[in-house]
């Protein structure tokens, strides 16, 4: 299919960096702070141990409102996803990802020759979004990977690609989410009719996927109208 990368099955992304952005996904604290709290709760001295069953009983409540706590604060930020919000830290993160799978990108064939045509680029690494790359690979096949940067539409578009689909079942044990490509920010330089491939991804995918788009941009300096590639690497 045009334009699309086959890395071999090389890593484009560190374990940090994936680790990062599933960080970037999660409510509250970070596991490992989660097992030092509920450490911390065991050994912490209680006098009420001292006193028999009301002190167990306290200490075992206290344990299961830790359990609780620690369910809560490991659960994706829906509620971030849902809304395609990112903050500053997000942008951070995702630009830090770009840049690393863009230096893996440059070393291959179509990398090198995007670099010599001075060509804009998104790049979608499987590695972090398998679901979304499968997608976005049938949809360059419809569509070719040649597309023009136009966000200003994107609501519009985004409205129009999913209006017949409804609301996204779930995918498995994740919430369910429509991907669009040509991506909703970006309008087909082949077929510029305004027509998409849509399929189910999980939410968390589609949400990375935007921050990939947007450290693309951000690193690359789009503006309205720029000619901009698409890479599943």
């Amino acid at each position: 299919m045009s334009g699309v990368v086959n890395m071999g099955g090389v890593a484009v992304l560190s374990t940090a960096t994936l680790n990062a952005i599933q960080n970037r996904m999660l409510t509250g604290l970070a596991a490992e702070a989660i097992a030092g709290r509920v450490a911390l709760s065991v050994l912490r001295p209680n006098p009420l141990k001292f006193i028999p069953y009301i002190g167990w009983a306290i200490t075992i409540g206290t344990l299961l409102y830790v359990g609780y706590e620690a369910y809560n604060a490991t659960q994706l930020n829906t509620a971030k996803m849902e809304a395609d919000t990112y903050d500053a830290e997000d942008l951070a993160v995702f630009r830090g990802a770009f840049t690393q799978a863009r230096a893996t990108f440059l070393t291959t064939a179509q990398g090198l020759q995007a670099q010599r045509r001075n060509a804009k680029y998104i790049l979608i690494p499987r590695q972090a979004m398998p679901t979304v790359a499968a997608v976005d690979t049938i949809g360059i096949g419809m569509f070719g990977n040649a597309l023009i940067w136009s966000p200003a539409g994107a609501p519009a578009r985004r409205r129009a690609a999913i209006s017949s689909k409804g609301r996204a079942a779930p995918f498995g044990n994740f919430l369910g989410s429509w991907e669009e490509y040509p991506f909703a920010v970006t309008v087909s330089a082949t077929a510029p009719g305004g027509q998409a491939y849509v399929d189910r991804v999980p939410l968390s995918e589609n949400w990375i996927q935007g921050g990939f788009i947007r450290a693309a941009a951000m690193v690359q300096g789009f503006v309205n109208g720029d000619k901009v590639d698409c890479y599943i690497v």
